[in-house]
């Protein structure tokens, strides 16, 4: 067994083309070595995944976050705007109002100041025309 088990691994072309550099040949002279790499190499396989997997979460928590970043700011954007439209609104409707009341006390005013005189002058137009 112990011979073909060395003799599997060296069928692998990937794996025999790994021994074949000088790395390779390095760590064939130094079992010890090798067996300690090996072991490193799967060892470390779980972290760099965990690591990976946390470096793609925070990732996507971050473009989820601003997206969620934008749409507070629209919100609050929206909300502002919304704000100052009513703001708008309501000081359109009281300032017609006020230029309302005051054009009908205006009028008000000069029907009632001024109607007597109009009469008078009227009544004065009519006697004249009246004499020619």
């Amino acid at each position: 067994m112990e011979n073909k088990l060395p003799s599997v691994l060296f069928s692998l072309q990937q794996f025999a083309q790994v021994m074949s550099t000088r790395i390779g040949q390095y760590l064939r002279s130094r079992p010890f070595l090798a067996l300690a790499l090996l072991l490193f190499s799967a060892m470390a396989a779980l972290p760099v995944g965990i690591f990976l997997l946390f470096a793609i979460i925070t990732i996507v928590m971050s473009v989820v976050g601003f997206v969620f970043f934008e749409v507070f700011l629209l919100f609050v954007g929206g909300m502002t705007l919304l704000s100052v439209l009513s703001g708008i609104a309501l000081f359109s409707l009281l300032a017609s109002v006020i230029v309302t009341v005051l054009s009908v006390k205006y009028l008000s005013f000069l029907t009632h100041f001024f109607t007597p005189h109009l009469s008078n002058f009227v009544q004065m137009i009519s006697l004249h025309k009246h004499f020619l």
